[in-house]
């Protein structure tokens, strides 16, 4: 279930026509965009991630509470041939059950600053049958799903930077947790451009799991841009990078820094509801020996991440809800599946 390339060209070719339509900005309600959406992926959900705030800061003198839930689905199976023997093995199989509960505080002089945790389950799941169906009524690659069990929880992710990416069986654990500080810079005639800072706190490695932490702090910055329009459509678009503790601590394990991207698009008809499309992009962290489905003389783990991002936003002028999936396309740097729902409320601490 990979959409084709051609899916995000057509994306891309949206935002390029819509941008001339920027202009004066309607604040009667809180922004669409972008589609708030943590990548529940191996390896990159051990490190810190920017996901997506949006440029424009909530009103002075109000908190905002956001609560996040993501399913996921992700398999990776190899095949080996050998004196004209095939097999095949596990990379990673299980499903995902992540809470996201995140708290945050608009300061005088454009100021804002959050913290967010998170709370992780794997578990052998149940949509393994299901999606094999599915696959196999409209005739698309299992990805050699049909070759292993359904139902289990192993990940055995072998690559050379020494990061620890194992485990069999079910666990429920803390995962680390974020703080954030964004500062709005610029803003007129429908724009808004912010700064943003992000450390994380490891308090994943509480739980002695090693598959839910990397037991270092990681530091990221990134800048993030708004447009608007009094039309229906409206851009988003951000870009930073990220410093796996790792690299600047005594450690055994070294992942690579990661610049991260985004692009979204938004139409927005005349009603409360929108609907966003999003390009998320991350360099490598890792690499290693995994073969490239396509490309089978490319490391799979080397390549970047591109994640498209698709949802149903209703806005209103204190709280936002938000329905969405994640597909990874051409890398295969992303979960099979991902879908959410978040749900996000202001409340004014002033008079």
């Amino acid at each position: 279930m990979r959409p084709s390339p051609a899916v995000a060209a057509t994306a891309l070719s949206l935002l390029l026509f819509t941008l001339p339509q920027v202009r004066a900005l309607d604040t009667g309600s809180r922004d669409a965009g972008p589609l708030y959406a943590t990548s529940i992926f191996l390896p990159y959900l051990l490190y810190l991630q920017m996901p997506a705030l949006p440029a424009r800061n909530d009103e002075e003198g109000t908190l905002g509470v956001s609560v996040t839930q993501y399913l996921t689905n992700d398999i990776g199976v190899f095949r080996r041939v050998v004196d004209e023997v095939e097999t095949y093995g596990t990379i990673e199989d299980f499903e995902n059950l992540t809470i996201e509960l995140e708290s945050s505080y608009a300061f005088p002089q454009g100021w804002e600053a959050g913290f967010r945790t998170r709370l992780l389950y794997y578990y052998g799941g149940f949509l393994d049958g299901g999606i094999e169906a599915f696959h196999g009524l409209f005739g698309f690659p299992n990805g050699g799903r049909e070759q292993i069990e359904n139902s289990q929880v192993f990940i055995d992710i072998d690559n050379n930077n020494g990061v620890p990416l194992r485990q069999a069986g079910e666990l429920l654990a803390l995962g680390d947790s974020d703080l954030w500080l964004k500062k709005e810079i610029s803003r007129g005639g429908g724009y808004f451009v912010s700064a943003a800072a992000a450390v994380k706190l490891p308090t994943g490695a509480l739980s002695g799991y090693e598959i839910v932490s990397s037991g270092y702090p990681d530091f990221a910055l990134g800048l993030l841009a708004d447009f608007h329009s009094d039309g229906p459509f409206s851009w988003y678009a951000q870009a930073g990078a990220t410093i796996p503790g790792e690299v600047v601590l005594p450690s055994s394990a070294e992942p690579y820094p990661f610049a991260v991207a985004l692009l979204a698009a938004e139409f927005r008809p005349r009603s409360p509801w929108s609907l966003v499309g999003q390009l998320n992009f991350k360099t490598r962290v890792i690499s290693g020996s995994l073969a490239h489905g396509f490309f089978t003389e490319i490391d799979r783990l080397s390549l970047p991440q591109t994640d498209l991002v698709f949802g149903l936003v209703r806005s209103g002028e204190r709280d936002r809800l938000q329905l969405f999936f994640t597909e990874n396309f051409l890398t295969h740097q992303g979960a099979d599946i991902t879908v959410g729902v978040r749900y996000s409320r202001v409340f004014p601490l002033r008079p």
